[in-house]
């Protein structure tokens, strides 16, 4: 029988908030009451110092490390199922898929830990944290919960409900001193996970909803939500919030909610049976905003909502994201969706369908589509690098009328070179991890294959136009293999923060509260620093 894995994420080490009230993705019974309530949070000492930032701007990466953490240690995660750790092709492609995601930022990972920190009266005070090392790596790991089933499944339930359901889930949580939601906000401009703690109303149909917000360090921010207009507001760039000209607003559509219970029943999306994804979940990240997919229930793209009822969705990941900055998509759809990209530029789409991994690395084409069924992934555009992975297995290749199919036990590569030539070859148990390479990349070959035959050791097939084969072994590791590929430039991660203030000018630099007493911060925003009742005291790994 096989077995699905649980995650263990958290930057402390322990799924505490297992047994914790954390909400509920049913919603909320609760009837607001215009009475102002706080969870006890306060951004300092609870949220971090140190301001959101981009990957390009930590020397850390998401690792084999980190997916044992999250998965545990088993073949389907690592090669053979012992330490140090060689990442399976599928769980290398998670970590590549989360690496890519994080470009822009962390919003998530901040949100999520300083909440389980906060629930869990972890030790010392999140504020007297620094971004290094395993702080770090675990702002990354709670990032990537966002790309589970089981998240994916609540926040979209939690996006369908209306801004008095959302607060009144807010206001039923915060009463029992819990924070039990993160929240996503969102804009033509990209996605942001806050975390709120706190309800102010300003009148009968206006209420405050009290954030720590990663941007923002120690700083008293908030949504504004007029329940009466059915809209929101907030400040996401804007250094006063409370005069924002380039604030975001939106519907209860532009809204979400996650319950951190959810995040605590996650699966491995790659492990087993595959019964962590019943969803093909992709990210996209583009130059340009002018891709689309096409699904047999229509044409989905940046801004253009899904049709109801139609299980598929595209959100901005939640990695906040700028108007002048490249923003990364997720796209969700059902498993049994056969999906057609146009790809007009500049771009890399990573992720999971129920049974393989997959990848699409282009340049940019309006001429070719790639298309993506559950086992299968197949391009006519021969610039188009495909990668699928499936278990131990992993191919990728470019050509004319390119495809990569498994079947369970091998995955089969099919294309037709520049000069006209068939290629056939199956990827099985004894080459394991091979590229097939075409074009300009065959180095003046027709085409090259390139195997996988050891640790930095590659044997290199070179084809030429008559069918002379030469072969030597060189030194390196497939991308297929790895756990971070780098992007393009023209989606690079930025070392800064588009549309922002320097990072280390945003950062807090007060002192830190006591716990236990009132917080304060850099404007003078108080609150009770009182943890819950009944919350384990946790301590941060060495």
């Amino acid at each position: 029988m096989k077995t699905t894995y649980r995650i263990g994420v958290f930057a402390i080490g322990a799924l505490l908030m297992a047994s914790c009230g954390g909400g509920s993705s049913s919603g909320s019974s609760a009837k607001l009451t215009n009475t102002d309530v706080s969870a006890g949070l306060n951004v300092n000492p609870h949220g971090f110092a140190f301001a959101n930032f981009t990957a390009a701007s930590s020397p850390e990466e998401f690792n084999a490390d980190d997916v044992v953490k999250m998965f545990g240690l088993s073949k389907d995660v690592c090669v053979g199922g012992t330490t140090p750790c060689t990442l399976t092709p599928e769980a290398a492609a998670f970590a590549r898929m989360v690496n890519e995601s994080r470009a822009s930022g962390h919003c998530e990972g901040f949100a999520v830990t300083a909440e389980e920190r906060f629930s869990a009266a972890a030790e010392p005070s999140t504020v007297t944290l620094k971004n290094e090392g395993q702080i770090t790596h675990g702002l990354m790991r709670t990032f990537a919960t966002q790309f589970l089933k089981e998240v994916v499944a609540d926040t979209e339930q939690w996006a369908g409900k209306s801004l008095k359901e959302k607060v009144a889930a807010l206001q039923e949580s915060f009463a029992k001193k819990e924070v039990g939601y993160s929240l996503g906000v969102y804009s033509s401009h990209g996605g942001h996970a806050i975390l709120p703690y706190a309800l102010e109303w300003v009148n009968k149909d206006v209420v405050k909803i009290k954030i720590y917000d990663s941007n923002w360090p120690g700083k008293d921010r908030y949504v504004t939500v007029d329940l009466k207009a059915d809209k929101w507001t907030f400040a996401y760039s804007g250094q006063d919030p409370a005069n924002d000209p380039e604030a975001w607003t939106g519907g209860a559509a532009d809204m979400d909610m996650t319950s951190m219970a959810a995040r605590t029943t996650g699966t491995c999306p790659f492990c087993s049976d595959k019964s962590g994804v019943e969803k093909t979940i992709l990210v996209v990240r583009s130059a340009d905003d002018n891709w689309s997919v096409k699904t047999k229930n229509g044409v989905l793209s940046p801004g253009k909502n899904a049709p109801k009822g139609s299980g598929m969705s595209v959100r901005p990941a939640r990695s906040a994201a700028s108007g002048s900055g490249v923003t990364s998509y997720m796209v969700t759809v059902p498993s049994t969706e056969k999906l057609s990209f146009t790809l007009p530029s500049t771009t890399r789409v990573t992720g999971f369908t129920s049974t393989a991994a997959v990848q699409i690395d282009t340049d940019g084409s309006t001429d070719g589509t790639v298309d993506i069924t559950d086992t299968s992934i197949s391009s006519s555009d021969p610039n188009a690098v495909l990668t699928l992975a499936d278990g131990n297995l992993v191919a990728s290749s470019n050509g004319v009328d390119n495809s990569i199919t498994t079947n369970g036990d091998a995955l089969a590569v099919e294309l037709t070179t520049d000069s006209g030539k068939a290629v056939s070859l199956d990827v099985n148990s004894e080459t394991p991890a091979v590229e097939v390479r075409t074009g300009e990349s065959a180095g003046g070959s027709d085409y090259q294959v390139l195997a996988q035959t050891g640790d930095n050791t590659i044997e290199q097939k070179s084809v030429d136009a008559s069918g002379k084969e030469t072969t030597k072994t060189i030194e390196g590791q497939l991308d297929n293999t790895t756990s971070n590929q780098a992007l393009p430039d023209a989606i690079g991660s930025p070392k800064e923060k588009p549309g922002f203030i320097p990072a280390a000018e945003r950062a807090f630099t007060g002192a830190p509260a006591a716990e236990g007493s009132a917080g304060t911060s850099t404007n003078g925003a108080t609150g009770s620093a009182v943890a819950p009742a009944l919350r384990p005291t946790a301590t941060v790994p060495k």
